[in-house]
């Protein structure tokens, strides 16, 4: 079974939540149902809740239901110098082992932020890829989401609204 499905940017994959082999993980698959399904992640410990694909198609951005926000790079290199997060399978981070990551070409996967509970989660893509928006509540508590902004190139997370006020469904406009 598959939820959550998002198609990538050149229409060729769909990317989604499935439970080919009994814990939710993320999965590529053809977009005409062809060929053999393509695991992305492996190792979930948490129910995995939420996909965002980015425009360009290089990143996705998931979420579990402990709060975690996870980033997978689809063309990253892996190896000794770039690792995909874990070195064994089943270390529980939900990240791919090193080995799978080798053995398969596979993503690399690292977690950008932890939210302080299980707010729920709403992704928004800045057009170019480069930056993406997202909703949590803040650190300590609080009843009001806020717009984060986690940018790749320097892998920062900031505040972009207040916890005055309820947050939600970031999005930006066509021209980013």
């Amino acid at each position: 079974r598959c939820r959550q499905a998002a198609f990538s940017s050149d229409g060729k994959s769909v990317f989604a939540l499935c439970d080919f082999d009994g814990e939710v993980e993320l999965w590529q698959l053809d977009a005409l149902g062809g060929g053999k399904p393509k695991q992305i992640t492996d190792g979930a410990k948490v129910l995995r809740t939420d996909l965002a694909v980015a425009p360009d198609g290089r990143h996705i951005a998931h979420a579990d239901l402990a709060g975690a926000v996870y980033l997978t790079d689809l063309k990253a290199e892996t190896g000794p110098e770039q690792p995909c997060g874990l070195t064994k399978p089943g270390e529980g981070s939900g990240l791919r082992s090193d080995a799978a990551c080798k053995a398969e070409g596979g993503a690399k996967t690292r977690k950008i932020d932890q939210l302080p509970d299980d707010y729920g989660i709403a992704f928004a893509w800045h057009p170019d890829g480069q930056a993406l928006a997202y909703v949590r509540r803040p650190e300590g508590g609080g009843a009001r989401g806020q717009v984060w902004l986690h940018t790749l190139a320097d892998g920062k997370n900031q505040a972009l609204t207040s916890a005055r006020y309820d947050s939600g469904a970031p999005a930006f406009s066509p021209d980013g």
